[in-house]
């Protein structure tokens, strides 16, 4: 997108705000993995990564390790019409591995999952080794990846990975 993701505006919000505000549906404590800047105007915690500079993974082992209970929902600001029921079906499914990965289009998609919060430390260490990629992360951790059929058998709606990658997107997502 050439800019900061979290500030673009969609439907009339700011991609941030409108991520905060479905999550604060079906979760008590929404925490922001903000990287290295602070979001301005955002009325919820907002965590750095953790290590610094580790892009989503530390950002996601920034965020596991802020937040209190066994599992996190977890929902990237690029996707603007996430299935909520989803994820609490994700949860169902969790069995205290580290995740609980849903499949779209032949990817794992690691942000609209289910992370166990325990398994921060060790995200925080993959992260520090080098590791940039969630979905590795995710298999190195030994998470459940559904497949594409035991992930539709769940979703209620084809948008919830439809992601905003271009500015073009922007505009079909409203139209």
């Amino acid at each position: 997108m050439g800019t900061d993701k979290a500030l673009l505006r969609y439907e009339g919000s700011r991609l941030v705000d409108r991520a905060v505000a479905h999550l604060q549906r079906i979760c008590d404590d929404v925490v922001v993995a903000s990287g290295p800047r602070t979001i301005p105007e955002l009325r919820v915690a907002q965590v750095p990564d953790r290590p610094t500079g580790t892009g989503p993974l530390g950002g996601l082992a920034a965020g596991l390790a802020r937040v209190d209970g066994d599992v996190a929902f977890v929902l990237a600001v690029d996707l603007p019409d996430p299935d909520l029921g989803f994820l609490a079906r994700l949860e169902s499914h969790w069995q205290g591995e580290a995740a609980v990965v849903p499949t779209a289009a032949g990817h794992p998609q690691p942000l609209h999952a289910v992370w166990a919060t325990a398994c921060a430390p060790a995200l925080s260490l993959l992260a520090a080794s080098g590791t940039r990629s969630l979905i590795d992360a995710a298999r190195q951790l030994d998470a459940t990846i559904l497949d594409e059929a035991q992930t539709a058998s769940l979703v209620d709606h084809d948008r919830w990975a439809w992601n905003l990658n271009r500015p073009s997107d922007l505009e079909a997502g409203s139209a």
